[in-house]
């Protein structure tokens, strides 16, 4: 039971969501009022967390969707400071840069990423990049990322799954991508330990 009771930055964290609720609040009568509330609690919980990646991580997304990027971005190099993972810096890079729309900068991040780490931490970066691509509208770009990354690391369910997903939405039996996913179920019932995980793709194709 004792792991089921959230934790205090959880609260808080909810405490700012619910400042931007209209009518939770009967005092903010107004959105800009509901902001700045927001924004103050968010502030005020940020010195008792600083050594937190993770809640410096979910502060720092909540600045930036208030609009207080210059409260993001000074988070942002805390998180830097603090973390040596640079997965973990790609990360949050591309999450800032998606939420100002600067789809390229996000790709740029995570591209680099990429680029410089450990091969355990490719496929969480790469699906990334693939998402990024594919809400950018770039389909060809995200297949073609997810198809990169499941040959460097073929035993990756969520590659493949993501993989097959995108490729499900744009094919037919007669189209390439349809004959490609002949054998992309290939794939997924040699990636999954699960035949019934295996099998669900392949009635949905």
């Amino acid at each position: 039971a004792r792991d089921e009771v959230p934790a205090s930055w959880q609260l808080e964290l909810l405490e700012a969501d619910l400042a931007l609720t209209a009518g939770a609040r009967p005092s903010l009568t107004t959105e800009e009022q509901r902001r700045a509330r927001a924004l103050e609690l968010l502030r005020a919980m940020e010195p008792q967390h600083d050594a937190d990646v993770d809640v410096l991580a979910k502060l720092a997304i909540g600045y930036e969707r208030l609009g207080a990027s210059a409260d993001a971005d000074r988070v942002l190099k805390l998180i830097e400071s603090q973390s040596k993972s640079p997965v973990v810096k790609s990360l949050m890079r591309a999450e800032l840069a998606q939420l100002r729309q600067d789809v390229a900068s996000a790709r740029n991040a995570l591209e680099s990423g990429l680029s410089s780490a450990p091969p355990e931490a490719k496929p969480e970066l790469a699906l990334r990049l693939a998402q990024v691509e594919a809400s950018a509208g770039d389909l060809k770009a995200a297949s073609g990322t997810l198809d990169k990354y499941c040959r460097e690391f073929p035993r990756n369910a969520a590659l493949a799954t993501a993989l097959f997903e995108l490729r499900l939405e744009d094919a037919d039996e007669n189209s390439e991508p349809g004959r490609d996913l002949l054998s992309l179920e290939d794939h997924l019932k040699k990636t999954y330990v699960d035949a019934a995980t295996w099998k669900y793709y392949r009635a949905r194709r």
